[in-house]
């Protein structure tokens, strides 16, 4: 049980490869065992087959012998051939032809001869024990089932010719006693040389297990040797690399420079190519550290200035804006007040237009007194209650002068605070104010027409006889009167349309203050937004100056 055990142990550790080595080595005794054999029948073959020609010449009434001879030469012949099919490569046939032959020989012995039936049948033992050898238990279980069939139908039919007196010549017993002798003496013979091939491949077998098992120990030896120098060497490389590990890169493994195709010779150079390859990656790596470092802090001290001046530049801008803010309610202050100059001017304008329209009225009035100086009285009476009505306006013509001078003078100071914006608002509020000054001198000369007419009038009422001369004088000074009122009326058209001009100014004015002042809050939320991005920046220069710095701690930590 435990033999099966070993056996299926050794089985399954065995390769296909092993297997077909150790067939071949098998296969390899049997066919030289076949050989010995095939020599040893062909000079006992051939010696028998001589002695039975010989037997049968000195006693030809014995034609077995001729038989025997017969048979004996095609055993002879056939172990004769076996070595030719061994060289072709057809090994087994030539086993099969030989072993046949044999059974063939044995079979018409016994058929020939029964009186050496226990001959013949230590013969077949040996032809088993033939076959078993030299084809195996598989291949020769065929062979041996025939001989076995084929000797029991020849004592079948041994029996059957003794029985009906078929043999007609009968061997006496001393020729029975030679053959059964010269079986025996093969038997022996084939016996020994059996056991003795038995014993020479056990001996080689088991010289050969030794050599194989001091090849083995030999190999055991190597290799425990080699296991040990690679456990020493890996040893070493492992502390190296710890030390590499802990930081020590200027430190190298000794390798013995002896066999550079050993791999744990190579693996030692790649080692220390590896720590000479890293020691100079970590210097880079320190100074670029270091670089990184110095650029880090700069880059820091540039952002922290970017962050001052982008923060005095918002406060700056947020001032200009409120500026900016105030400018445009100032515009819009003076386009107000432009417009109520305009307004002014429009109502004087009108005002001069009902004047000159009453001067027309007091020249047909004088006409109808020449015509009607009866009724001059009352023509007189209504002038001077128009005179007077134009004094009024005349007044109020000087007024408008008067706030129009002093809203240009206001446009003016107010163009000096805008600037460079209001330099075209300060020339129109100029012009205004002469506008306004000649308008206050053409209504101090109404003014003084008007108070000639009055005394032009009162003297008409006083002089009613000179009525005529003094019509004319006031058809005269009517039309004078017409004239300075038209003249008035022009410039208060030029006055309505210079205060409508400065209006459009003021407006545009007011529009790019706007557009200033939207620009100015896009500035802003620009600077708001480039503060911002400042700061971050300054944050990430943080950061780098920060891992700048731890990375000078990780390389300070290599000593190389």
């Amino acid at each position: 049980m435990e033999g099966d055990m070993i056996k299926e142990d050794v089985e399954t550790r065995m390769t296909s490869e092993d297997r077909n080595k150790a067939r071949a080595q098998i296969l390899d005794r049997r066919a030289q065992f076949v050989l010995r054999i095939s020599q040893y029948l062909l000079w006992g073959g051939g010696v028998a087959s001589a002695v039975s020609l010989i037997a049968w010449i000195t006693n030809r009434e014995y034609a077995q012998f001729l038989i025997a001879a017969l048979i004996l030469g095609g055993v002879v012949a056939s172990a004769w051939a076996y070595p030719k099919f061994y060289q072709r490569g057809q090994r087994i046939l030539g086993v099969y032809i030989l072993l046949s032959a044999l059974l063939l020989v044995l079979l018409i012995v016994l058929l020939l001869v029964p009186e050496i039936f226990l001959s013949t049948l230590v013969g077949y033992v040996l032809f088993i024990i033939v076959s078993y050898l030299s084809l195996g238990a598989d291949e020769s279980r065929w062979l041996v089932g025939g001989s076995i069939l084929g000797m029991m139908a020849v004592i079948v039919l041994v029996n059957i010719l003794q029985d009906s007196g078929g043999f007609s010549i009968a061997l006496d017993s001393t020729v029975v006693l030679v053959i059964n002798v010269l079986f025996f003496a093969m038997a022996i013979v084939v016996t020994s040389v059996l056991l003795r091939q038995t014993v020479d491949d056990q001996e080689t077998y088991l010289l050969d297990s030794k050599l194989q098992a001091w090849e083995v120990e030999r190999r055991a030896a190597t290799e425990m040797a080699l296991r040990e120098r690679l456990e020493s060497t890996v040893q070493q490389y492992v502390d190296y690399m710890t030390e590499v590990a802990q930081g020590h890169l200027a430190d190298r493994l000794s390798v013995d420079d002896g066999d550079e195709t050993d791999p744990l010779t190579r693996l030692g150079h790649s080692l220390n190519d590896m720590a000479a390859n890293l020691q100079q990656m970590i210097q880079q790596v320190q100074e670029a550290a270091v670089d990184l470092s110095s650029a880090a802090s700069e880059i820091l001290a540039a952002t922290q200035q970017q962050v001052s001046g982008a923060s005095e530049q918002s406060a700056a801008i947020s001032q200009t804006t409120t500026t900016v803010d105030e400018l445009k309610t100032i515009a819009e202050q003076s386009v107000s007040r432009a417009q109520e100059v305009v307004e002014t001017a429009q109502r004087t304008s009108d005002v001069s237009r009902t004047g000159w329209q009453s001067v027309e009225n007091t020249v047909e009035s004088m006409i109808t007194i020449k015509t009607q100086v009866e009724g001059i009285a009352e023509n007189i009476l209504a002038l001077s209650e128009q005179t007077q009505q134009i004094g009024e306006i005349i007044a109020t013509v000087n007024d408008i002068a008067a706030q129009s001078n002093m809203l240009a003078l206001n446009a003016s100071v107010e163009a000096a605070r805008a600037g460079e914006y209001g330099k075209g608002f300060a020339v129109v509020a100029q012009e205004v104010r002469n506008l306004a000054e000649q308008s206050k001198q053409a209504t101090a000369q109404i003014k003084a027409i008007l108070s000639d007419i009055q005394k032009a009038t009162n003297a008409t009422v006083m002089a009613t006889e000179e009525g005529t001369k003094s019509v004319d004088e006031g058809v005269d000074l009517a039309t004078r009167s017409g004239e300075a009122i038209e003249q008035l009326a022009g410039v208060i058209d030029e006055s309505a349309q210079a205060a409508m001009q400065m209006v459009a100014g003021g407006r545009q004015q007011a529009s790019g203050v706007e557009q200033v002042a939207l620009a100015m809050q896009n500035i802003n939320q620009a600077t708001v937004q480039s503060l911002a991005s400042t700061r971050e920046a300054e944050k990430a220069a943080r950061d780098l100056n920060e891992l700048a710095t731890h990375l000078n701690e990780i390389v300070a930590r290599y000593q190389l």
